[in-house]
């Protein structure tokens, strides 16, 4: 996983002052969201991805993206640890807090429901009405 941060110089505010994005690559694919920060064009680091600390809010800013780095490491590592497959919008999920589901297509909704009345073969069902699912 990688997560690079930018700013937006076509969006700039009555204040002079640009949104700060965070794009996070994984496998491949990539999802770009905001931060929610502003800041000064002038000030911002490309190669150290990070504000200058001559800016007044330098300091403040530059904690936030480590947090926010922070954050989605520690989203990108909970999803390694249950080691079922998973994609950038899953961590971009797991980050915000929300319940990361899958959605199933109809051949793999069929395959589960399949599965489980297979376990209850000898305990619910028998087999000759497993056969006719």
């Amino acid at each position: 996983m990688k997560i690079n941060y930018s700013i937006q110089k076509g969006k700039t505010n009555k204040a002079s002052l640009t949104p700060l994005r965070c794009r996070i690559t994984f496998e491949k694919s990539h999802k770009q969201v905001s931060t929610g920060l502003f800041i000064n064009p002038a000030y911002w680091n490309k190669e150290k991805q990070k504000v200058l600390y001559t800016s007044e809010n330098s300091e403040y800013v530059n904690k936030q993206l480590s947090l926010i780095k922070q954050k989605l490491g520690q989203a990108f590592l909970m999803l390694q640890i249950q080691e079922k497959s998973f994609d950038v919008d899953d961590i971009f999920k797991l980050f915000k807090g929300e319940d990361i589901k899958k959605e199933y297509g109809v051949l793999a909704t069929y395959k589960q429901h399949n599965d489980y009345y297979k376990k209850l073969i000898g305990k619910d069902i028998k087999e000759v009405s497993w056969q006719k699912i």
